[in-house]
């Protein structure tokens, strides 16, 4: 999700040529709503405790991820939709995943280590694809020759989180006491 917000700004004005100023304003309550919708998930999914209910919105907000990769990046380039749309709709998807995966990922962890579990894989897993997000997604320009390419590795993101949910739903959910 990095790859809407922060390789987003560069991306849309350098390349596609949007107005800085927009593109930061429209990030920035892309954000902005992010915060509000994670806060809303948290609060829905904490009213429904099953843990095969959690899974079941991942996967949906994973598949939300693959279908709409290519529209967002293809609004983008095309100019079909101003920056403010497609970055609010971008907010659809971050604030949900961050909250949802977070609490799956809380669960995939026996007590003991469920502290050091979750840093260390969610904070790996940040860095290599969050972090190389930018330079894949400028390789994956450079290499096709079209500025929406960067839409297959958002796609590829979502298929993974769509792997994990399957591996997940494999192991029992480790519930507190």
């Amino acid at each position: 999700m990095s790859l809407l917000f922060l390789f987003s700004q560069s991306y849309l004005t350098r390349l596609i040529h949007y107005d800085a100023q927009t593109v930061t304003i429209a990030g920035c309550l892309g954000i902005l709503s992010s915060i509000s919708i994670a806060v809303l998930t948290g609060w829905t999914v904490d009213k429904r405790k099953a843990a095969d209910w959690h899974i079941l919105l991942m996967k949906a907000i994973c598949l939300l991820i693959v279908s709409s990769a290519i529209p967002i990046f293809k609004a983008y380039a095309d100019y079909n939709l101003s920056a403010y749309t497609v970055a609010l709709f971008s907010s659809l998807l971050f604030g949900p995943i961050m909250t949802v995966s977070t609490l799956l990922l809380s669960t995939a962890f026996p007590i003991p280590i469920r502290y050091s579990g979750v840093a260390l894989s969610f904070n790996i897993a940040l860095a290599t694809f969050g972090g190389l997000a930018p330079v894949i997604a400028m390789a994956l320009i450079k290499t096709t020759d079209n500025l929406t390419s960067p839409s297959y590795y958002l796609a590829f993101s979502g298929l993974c989180g769509l792997a994990g949910c399957y591996l997940l739903k494999s192991q029992p959910c480790r519930q507190d006491p």
